[in-house]
C-alpha cells in the first residue's frame, strides 16, 4: 500500500539525483530504489512522478508557497485562451510554476468568478 508520509529532504533528493544524474526514465524502478534505500518508505511510481513534477524539479527557482501575481493571472488566462488546457505548453512559458499548479490556480479562479456571476 502506497505511503501517505510526507516526503523526507533525503528523498526529494535521491529522486531528483535519480532522474537527472543516473537518467533513469522508469518511475517503477525509481520507486524501487527509494523504497530499498528507505525502508519506512513504500513509494508508488506515480508518486515519485507526481512529486518530481509538481515540486522536486524546479528546486530553488519554486518556493513552496509563492504567491500570484495580476500580471501572472492575466498571462494564464491569456496563454490558456491560446493554448487551451495544454498546460504543459503554457508551463513552458511561465517559469517556476508546474503543470498542476497553473491548472489548479485557473480552475479555481474560474470557481471564484462564477460564484460572483451567480451571486448577482
Amino acid at each position: 500500500m502506497p505511503s501517505r508520509l510526507n516526503w523526507s529532504l533525503e528523498e526529494e533528493n535521491l529522486l531528483k539525483t535519480l532522474k537527472e544524474v543516473e537518467n533513469f526514465s522508469s518511475w517503477k524502478k525509481i520507486a524501487q530504489i527509494l523504497n530499498d534505500r528507505f525502508l519506512d518508505s513504500s513509494r508508488s511510481g506515480k508518486q515519485c512522478r507526481d512529486r518530481y513534477i509538481n515540486y522536486v524539479r524546479f528546486g530553488s527557482e519554486c518556493p513552496k508557497i509563492k504567491g500570484w501575481t495580476i500580471e501572472e493571472d492575466r498571462a494564464l488566462f491569456e496563454k490558456f485562451q491560446e493554448y487551451g488546457s495544454k498546460w504543459v505548453l503554457i508551463s513552458s512559458e511561465m517559469a517556476g510554476r508546474s503543470e498542476n499548479n497553473l491548472k489548479n490556480r485557473f480552475y479555481g479562479a474560474m470557481r471564484k468568478i462564477m460564484r460572483k456571476i451567480v451571486k448577482v
